[in-house]
Order: structure tokens, then sequence, then C-alpha cells
């Protein structure tokens, strides 16, 4: 049996974050344990239902063009491993303000009150 990515819990969250965007809904994911480059593998292996170790440059270029350049798919990425909650607000802030945000996904969460507060704060919904 094939396993996508790396086997990590967080990639469920991942590919949630995918869907919501490739529906339409303008998506905000927070990868506190993944940088972005592993998270476009991650990504690519689950879409393509190939082995991450098979996954090409061709591929991951193609997915960051779906992604980044034509903005087909509106889903945005932060990386960063530590950020203060207000922080996180004011991006979440200028994501909905500039790329009219919708939805708002975490692969890790400390604090749920806080990161739930989110929801009722800046309207977007909140998925973790």
């Amino acid at each position: 049996m094939t396993s996508y990515g790396f086997g990590g819990k967080e990639e469920e969250v991942y590919l949630k974050a995918f869907r919501l965007a490739e529906a339409g809904k303008p998506t905000l994911l927070f990868s506190f344990e993944s940088e972005t480059s592993k998270l476009y593998k991650i990504l690519a292996s689950h879409i393509l239902e190939i082995d991450v170790k098979d996954v090409t440059a061709s591929q991951l270029s193609r997915l960051k063009e779906q992604l980044e350049i034509k903005g087909d798919i509106p889903l945005s990425f932060i990386d960063t491993a530590s950020m203060p909650f207000e922080d996180i607000i004011e991006v979440i802030r200028r994501s909905k303000l500039n790329k009219g945000t919708t939805d708002v996904v975490f692969d890790r969460v400390d604090d749920l009150n806080a990161i739930n507060s989110i929801t009722s704060k800046l309207n977007v919904t909140v998925h973790y």
C-alpha cells in the first residue's frame, strides 16, 4: 500500500486547506509544523496520489503556479514556527482585506480559546 506525504498527522489539515481553496474559498494556512517547500511536496504527493519521493520538480512547479502565479486555487501559507497571537490576528486581518480570506487553517493549536476567538473577531471560519 502506498502512503502519501511523510505520514505526519498535520498532513490531513494541509489537505483540508487545499480542498477548501480548491472549492473557491480563499484560505490561509498557518503551517507551524512544515516549511512551505516541504508543504508543497506533501500536497503534491497526496493530490497526485504518488509517493513523496516520486514527486518531480515539474509537478512541484505546476502546483506552485496554480497556487502562487495564476492564483487558480486561493491558498496562502504562513510557515513561521512561532508567532505571537497578536501577529496571527494581524496576518489574518490583512489576508482578509487583501485576498478576501474566508477560511483559516492551523496545523497546530496551543490555545483553543484564543484560536476560536478569531472566528468572531475577524468573521472567518477557523479549522484545525
